[in-house]
């Protein structure tokens, strides 16, 4: 009995100590589980304490920011004060010394380097631009059939001059009836009958142009497409302005604009203006800006006032060349600043070419534009000789006298003290690159040799004639369309389209001379043989491309710098 009472005393040990150890256990993990759920919200109110304790120190440190503005506002006001009132007094002792006509030139000088200095501080991407095609599907500008149909002859036959406008009632005098205050009218000057052109007239013969009666021209030099935004030269700009001027047509340009910006509109103006430096233009450089009522082209989006600034600062850098700005458009467009604030662009005294197509045009007929102009395109139907179809013809209330490059060379008299080179010389022979090309050339047929490379204000001292057999050595090409030579001992220039390249028959029978050899020089050293097949290497030609076109790459990529 005592055996069993005590085996089960012993079991019932056992069976405490076991449950007893996962009694323990039990609780271990309980105790965890607790501590893992008390830490989540201990853990809250911990970082609630410290965002309460952040935004504390962010208060502070307004407030403290806020009294020392305060205080350092007050100082600089105090300063500022001082300065004002310094400078107050100064300004009225200068006042007092500095005459009226000083202060209008001080004023002159600081527009036009705010202007320059405005122009310096935007950043132009170099533009590389290439001549159109003839056929362009791009081209911004298409041949327009409006007007009534206008000969030049009839125009010469009547000149009037222009009416002054109609005076206006806009001010109340003393009785209280209207004063009249006259609006501004065109220059009260004969009226000259123009045309404008591009590469819709084709190649133009403007000795007949000339002959016509023509009295200016303008020229389109290049346009911005209206979806790609490329700038491209016309491919007659450059045949039109040598040929003009040297029939003694004045010539001014015009540049078709997409710009939308004035990093754009700059980059137009630029390179304009490097384009025409070769030239003597002696009518305006214009703006010319369409198309921009249609959702598809680029600078549709442009607000009204945004369309004048652009303009306005292309004709500013054109002003800034020394050339005079004329601004170009509609006159519905114009008139009542619908699209164009004339306002603005009248304030700053650039002239005004106004379009307007009445369907009976007659000598002496006049715009019904009631703004300020200067010019007027009055029909694209005109009729001149030596252009093949219609042209744009334009009458223009100011005048310049044409250049004197077309007179005959007077009779050889005794020399003259010579004169030292005028800067607009110097300009030009500083501006006009030529890319060496050293061959022999001739005339086409006959050809004016010059002392200048430009048809304006240079001297003819030769010609050289086919018939005559004259050949001269040529050393260089320039884009411009002009070519570089010698001529009694001196350099002098030839426009290019007239020249043609030599073959002489001399130098091809010396060549095959000194390749032949008897049969003794045929034993003779290797070396020898290699030195005659060297000397009979006749030099390459470079072929001279026809009237208006560029020589070569590297000319172009000089243009382009």
């Amino acid at each position: 009995m005592k055996e069993k009472l005590t085996q089960k005393l012993e079991s019932i040990k056992n069976y405490i100590r076991e449950n007893d150890a996962l009694t323990k256990r039990v609780i271990v993990i309980w105790i965890m589980v607790v501590i893992i759920a008390l830490s989540f919200p201990i853990s809250k109110l911990i970082l609630a304490k410290q965002e309460q304790a952040n935004k504390e120190d962010v208060a502070y440190a307004a407030e403290e920011s806020e009294i020392q503005t305060e205080v350092s506002t007050e100082a600089v006001t105090e300063v500022e004060t001082e300065k004002e009132s310094e400078s107050e007094e100064e300004s009225e002792e200068e006042t007092e010394e500095v005459t009226e006509e000083e202060t209008e030139e001080e004023t002159e000088e600081e527009t036009e380097e705010e202007t320059e200095a405005e122009t310096e501080k935007i950043e132009v991407a170099p533009v590389v631009v290439e001549k159109a095609p003839v056929v362009h599907k791009e081209d911004p500008e298409k041949p327009k059939v409006s007007g009534d149909t206008v000969s030049i002859s009839d125009l010469k036959a009547s000149q009037p001059t222009p009416e002054p406008s109609k005076p206006t009632n806009t001010q109340n005098g003393p009785s209280g009836t209207p004063t009249p205050t006259p609006t501004k009218a065109p220059e009260e000057k004969p009226i000259r009958y123009g045309i404008d052109v591009s590469k819709w007239q084709g190649k133009i013969d403007w000795k007949k142009v000339k002959e016509a009666g023509v009295e200016f021209a303008m020229i389109r030099v290049g346009y911005r497409t209206l979806q790609s935004g490329i700038i491209y030269e016309d491919p007659y700009a450059e045949y039109n302005l040598q040929q003009a001027i040297a029939n003694g047509i004045p010539v001014g340009v015009y540049f078709f604009s997409s710009a939308k910006n004035k990093e754009e509109v700059l980059q137009e103006a630029l390179w304009v203006t490097n384009y025409i430096a070769p030239y003597k233009l002696t009518y305006p450089v214009v703006y010319d800006c369409e198309g921009y009522n249609n959702k598809s082209n680029r600078h549709s989006h442009l607000s009204k006032e945004e369309r004048t600034d652009l303009a306005i600062y292309f004709l500013d850098h054109v002003k800034s060349k020394g050339y005079t700005p004329m601004f170009y458009n509609s006159k519905s467009h114009m008139e009542r600043n619908t699209y164009w604030n004339m306002d603005k662009i009248n304030s700053k005294g650039y002239r005004i070419w106004v379009a307007q197509y009445p369907s009976n045009f007659k000598p002496g007929s006049k715009t019904t534009y009631t703004g300020v102009y200067h010019m007027w395109q009055y029909t694209s139907k005109g009729k001149v000789p030596g252009i093949n179809g219609n042209v744009d013809m334009n009458e223009a209330y100011f005048g310049y006298n044409p250049p004197t490059n077309n007179v005959t060379t007077p009779t050889v008299t005794p020399t003259p003290t010579p004169t030292p080179t005028p800067p607009e010389t110097e300009n030009i022979l500083d501006s006009m690159k030529f890319i060496s090309n050293e061959d022999l050339v001739s005339a086409v047929s006959e050809a004016k040799v010059r002392n200048l490379p430009t048809s304006d204000g240079s001297e003819v001292i030769g010609v050289l004639n086919k018939s005559n057999g004259d050949i001269v050595e040529r050393v260089g090409i320039s884009e411009s369309g002009w070519s570089k030579i010698k001529y009694n001992g001196d350099f002098a220039y030839v426009i290019t389209a007239e020249l043609e390249v030599v073959q002489e028959e001399q130098e091809t029978e010396t060549s095959t001379e000194e390749t032949e050899s008897p049969t003794q020089e045929t034993e003779a050293p290797t070396e020898e043989t290699e030195t005659s097949t060297e000397e009979s290497v006749t030099p390459t030609k470079v072929p001279i491309e026809s009237e208006g076109q560029k020589g070569t790459t590297e000319q172009s990529a000089d243009k382009e710098e």
